[in-house]
């Protein structure tokens, strides 16, 4: 099971999409970490931690354009899923959802979702 690929998986606040693939790729052996490419982040990103990593992992095609403006990709292998995370998209004419509707969309929805895509990416090779 254990894998010695280094994981960095990127998103927008890294708190949300990010965390929750870490622990599922953790489960699966890899040694990973996660950060959002805004500086007011909760896990902000730096450059020796993109450094660190051998799989680059962004969980939407956005994400990643934002991320080179900021920092250097060397030799890591790329991944870009494309994983939806807004109210907006998910829950359409929703304004106001409780903090517990949000945590139900996000299992009923993203997380599966986020699964099923780096699913077809595993193992990584490289």
């Amino acid at each position: 099971m254990a894998n010695n690929k280094k994981v960095l998986i990127v998103c927008n606040w890294g708190k949300n999409r990010s965390a929750y693939l870490a622990s599922y790729l953790n489960q699966k052996g890899y040694s990973v970490k996660y950060g959002g490419i805004f500086p007011e982040s909760e896990n902000p990103l730096t450059q020796s931690i993109v450094d660190w990593a051998d799989v680059l992992i962004f969980v939407q095609p956005q994400t990643q354009i934002d991320f080179e403006r900021d920092f250097h990709i060397d030799n890591q292998q790329i991944i870009v899923l494309d994983v939806e995370d807004r109210i907006s998209v998910l829950a359409p004419g929703k304004q106001d959802i409780t903090p517990e509707e949000w945590t139900k969309i996000q299992r009923e929805k993203v997380y599966p979702e986020l699964e099923r895509q780096i699913n077809s990416h595993l193992p990584f090779h490289r």
